[in-house]
């Protein structure tokens, strides 16, 4: 880590040349390998197996520093009979270590990593690189699961924000999972997971954590254990809700039952992300919001409310009107709820009902400015007007300034507007007067199924590996058949639409074909762009293309059944000279150059992927920079990201593939909506496109929206927001309603101040005070890099006892500990109450509150 020298990984390559190429050379995964140590056997071995790992460690020996060795046993798909792996692994120690060459024992990484340390003339070679991105031979980059199965990447980071809400209020209220059981049980649901402990957060805690498994958020599982993991994470989250809710109106002194739109219910009614709420497009008479804001600073957000009605007037706790503004819903979003149809085996009539059933009864969506206290509760009352209201003139700037030009502004930023070719032409920053030619634009990739990869003229052949080899891609990898990037069916007439109409949000919506739009948002004086986009349906078939393949009986054409790599790409002026940089896992902002790898990579680097092979992953910000401006997205789930040319920023968003990548997966990424991609399958057979079949499926592709939030400004200036904006998107208020205006309200900060703005509350929790003698698990992070900013970037100062000086969030003491809270801090430095925090440093408390 470049903030904190001490931060140093040690790893390196496993020797071994078995399972997935890192496991040691023996397997007891079947029942034909085994340590037979009966003489009396005629399959009697123990000698050669002594032999054979003896053997195998002189010869490791002379491959590696130090005497240690660390062998992993096993791999994927392994140890389905633990017993009997582990029965013979004993036997391999016993005998082994009678023969006493070889000390062999069950380790850890950590008493390895001590061992190969304990030499202080041993040196290991200090790479400041790494491995990204990560390919196991020329043509098979696993860079396609940067992007896989985005639903369910967005379903872990939505659930991650309730699930920092949950905790902070169970911590705030003492709400039990007794108490939030017994609602459940008297609503008729029960709690679908086994007691952990009294916390009502610890199933959401452990559904989350088992999503973050390499097999799982990464999107490389079968798609029967992605329903598994959506299924998990949405029980917990409503289990999670019902707390929310207890402890709202414990707070609040609400009497009134509490209602949520996070898409954890049936997501046909309750996504508010694609503007579906029962809760509030039923509430006739008005509704009661109740907004948790979790991070520790105080903010001002624009809430968008699905409604049914084109009047309405929102107050405050102080009954002041807060400033709103009605939006008509856009086709699109409009459609969206009815793509949960699975027509199979339905009527004409049948499907009509359905559909009608399925159809969104919001009709616009009402947008309010709302003030939220850090950790705080606020809330806000809303009501239907008798007549309808005449929309406000908007203090948005809607100018021509050539025939077919307009220039939208928001007082920070102004877009300049092409409506003849439909596209944006310009981008600029009013503030620090940094403009740049601008747009944003779709694509895709084909998925290559196996061939060569084509070059084009722009490399030389000394440079380039062989073209040619058989790899698909596939939920891991990503190999598009050649570089070029397509568009889309030429007969679709793109569509701009500027909406304009309120002096709060300006929204340009730009539809460029049936499965690829965004709406862009300009929030009055907001010093950033949103662009909230949509992918789906990809369609199999790509009939604009004339058919490549024939049928060998008739000779008639076949489809074009292709795999689609789906990019939103933004394009911009800047004189990047192939730079980029993207986020380390949501931490350090890591340069990468097109068609370069690190300091300890051959140079020069030979190229055999030049789409692929320079895709990085993204799962918070990316950037693009020249040496007067910068340019940067903040993400709301993980992606791809690249820059295949100078100026431009992609990110892959979604992904549809008629093929597997024999990676283990054994079924294409084919995702849809209604959950099933089986068509034409029996009960237990497999379907056209590889998954087991429960009887029929007929249904649309999956559809996934995603937001992202941009900036341009000088360099200095977009380091110091692009974190703040991933922080503030990622890190939504988390709302919750009634069904009365007349519901009690309330503006409540927990805490008695604000965190300096390079910090983050990361985690207060009370789900292990048990085990703890009664201490909550408090985490604190600084948000910014070293070098990144010349103030956010230096040390930062807390007292504790200023933070939290109001019961029950009062501190009484606090011990830190090692990240995970499982043990003291070996270099503990320090005294209670002053936490000092350093760029990128995040540190760990065991705290007492009163």
């Amino acid at each position: 880590s470049q903030s904190n020298p001490e931060a140093i990984i040690f790893a390196g390559n496993l020797y071994g040349q078995g399972s997935g190429g890192y496991a040691t050379w023996f397997s007891f995964d079947g029942t034909e390998d085994q340590v037979q140590d009966d003489p009396k056997m005629k399959d009697y071995n123990v000698d050669q197996w002594v032999d054979k790992v003896v053997q195998d460690a002189l010869d490791q020996y002379h491959h590696s520093l130090t005497e240690h060795q660390i062998w992993a046993a096993g791999g994927d798909f392994n140890y389905q009979n633990s017993d009997h792996w582990f029965n013979n692994l004993d036997k391999l120690i016993h005998y082994v270590n009678l023969n006493g060459t070889v000390n062999l024992f069950y380790s850890t990484p950590t008493i390895y990593t001590d061992s190969k340390l304990q030499n202080p003339n041993t040196n290991y070679q200090l790479r400041t690189d790494d491995i990204m991105p990560l390919a196991d031979d020329a043509h098979d980059y696993w860079t396609g699961f940067y992007t896989s199965r985005p639903a369910l990447k967005r379903q872990v980071r939505k659930s991650t924000n309730l699930l920092a809400t949950a905790r902070l209020l169970e911590a705030y209220t003492n709400i039990t999972l007794d108490q939030v059981e017994n609602i459940l049980k008297n609503t008729g649901q029960q709690r679908p997971a086994p007691r952990v402990g009294d916390g009502f957060t610890d199933g959401l805690e452990g559904a989350v954590s088992l999503a973050t498994h390499h097999d799982a958020m990464s999107g490389t599982e079968r798609q029967s254990v992605t329903d598994d993991y959506e299924l998990r994470m949405a029980e917990q989250a409503i289990v999670a809700e019902t707390g929310i809710s207890l402890a709202i109106k414990y707070i609040a002194q609400v009497e009134e039952d509490l209602a949520h739109c996070n898409c954890n219910g049936a997501p046909q009614f309750t996504c508010s992300n694609a503007s579906i709420c029962a809760a509030t497009v039923n509430a006739s008479d008005g509704f009661t919001v109740y907004a948790w804001n979790s991070l520790a600073l105080s903010r001002t957000e624009v809430l968008r409310i699905p409604v049914s009605g084109s009047s309405w007037s929102c107050v405050d706790e102080k009954k002041e009107e807060l400033q709103t503004q009605l939006l008509s819903l856009d086709n699109r979003t409009l459609s969206i709820p009815q793509l949960y149809l699975n027509s199979f085996n339905m009527t004409q009539s049948q499907i009509d009902q359905a559909l009608a059933q399925l159809a969104n009864k919001a009709d616009y969506v009402l947008a309010v400015k709302v003030q939220l206290p850090p950790v705080g509760l606020a809330s806000i009352s809303c009501s239907p007007q008798s007549m309808r209201l005449e929309l406000s003139t908007s203090n948005v700037l809607a100018q021509k300034i050539k025939s077919e030009e307009r220039v939208i502004s928001n007082g920070k930023y102004e877009l300049t507007v092409n409506e003849t070719s439909k596209r944006i032409t310009k981008l600029k920053n009013i503030v620090s007067g940094i403009e740049t030619r601008f747009d944003i634009s779709w694509g895709w990739y084909n998925s290559s199924v196996g061939g060569c990869t084509d070059y084009g003229n722009g490399y030389n052949a000394n440079l380039t590996l062989p073209p040619c080899s058989d790899q698909k891609s596939g939920a891991y990898i990503f190999r598009p058949n050649s570089s070029e990037l397509y568009g889309f069916d030429p007969s679709f007439e793109p569509t701009l639409e500027i909406i304009d109409t309120g002096d709060l949000v300006t929204e340009i919506r730009q539809q460029v074909s049936s499965f690829a739009s965004h709406i862009i948002r300009l929030y009055a004086d907001e010093s950033l762009i949103e662009v909230e986009w949509t992918a789906g349906s990809i369609p199999i078939d790509t009939p604009w293309f004339d058919p490549v393949a024939y049928d060998t009986n008739t000779s008639k054409p076949l489809p074009n059944n292709w795999g689609k790599e789906v990019i939103l790409k933004f394009s911009t002026g800047l004189l990047t000279d192939a730079k980029f940089s993207v986020d380390s896992n949501a931490r350090e902002m890591i340069e990468r150059v097109r068609d370069k790898r690190g300091p300890t990579y051959p140079d020069p680097y030979l190229i055999s992927e030049p789409i692929a092979g320079n895709y990085y992953p993204s799962t918070y910000i990316a950037a693009l920079y020249d040496e007067n401006a910068s340019f940067s997205v903040a993400l709301d789930a993980a992606a791809g990201v690249s820059s295949i040319q100078d100026g431009a920023l992609e990110v892959m968003v979604h992904r549809r593939i008629q093929d597997d990548d024999s990676r283990g997966v054994q079924e294409p990424l084919n995702e849809t909506q209604c959950g099933c991609n089986d068509i034409n399958a029996g009960p237990g057979q497999m379907g056209e496109y590889g998954h087991e079949g429960d009887g029929g499926c007929e249904c649309q592709g999956l559809t996934v929206r995603g937001t992202m939030w941009l900036a341009l400004d000088t360099p200095i200036n977009t380091n110091a927001t692009r974190r703040q904006h991933a922080l503030r998107l990622n890190s939504m208020p988390t709302l919750a309603f009634t069904n009365s205006p007349n519901s009690p309200s309330i503006n409540l900060s927990t805490i008695a101040t604000a965190l300096p703005p390079n910090v983050q509350l990361t985690t207060l929790t009370n789900n292990y005070a048990a085990w703890n003698d009664g201490a909550w698990i408090l985490r604190l992070s600084h948000l910014y890099q070293i070098d990144e900013h010349p103030t956010l970037s230096q040390v930062a100062s807390i007292d504790l006892t200023e933070l939290f000086a109001v019961s029950p969030f009062k501190i009484m003491q606090a011990t830190e500990t090692t990240l995970t809270a499982n043990q003291p801090n070996p270099r503990d430095s320090f005294q209670f109450p002053i936490v000092n925090i350093s760029a990128m440093q995040v540190r760990t408390f065991l705290a007492w509150f009163e």
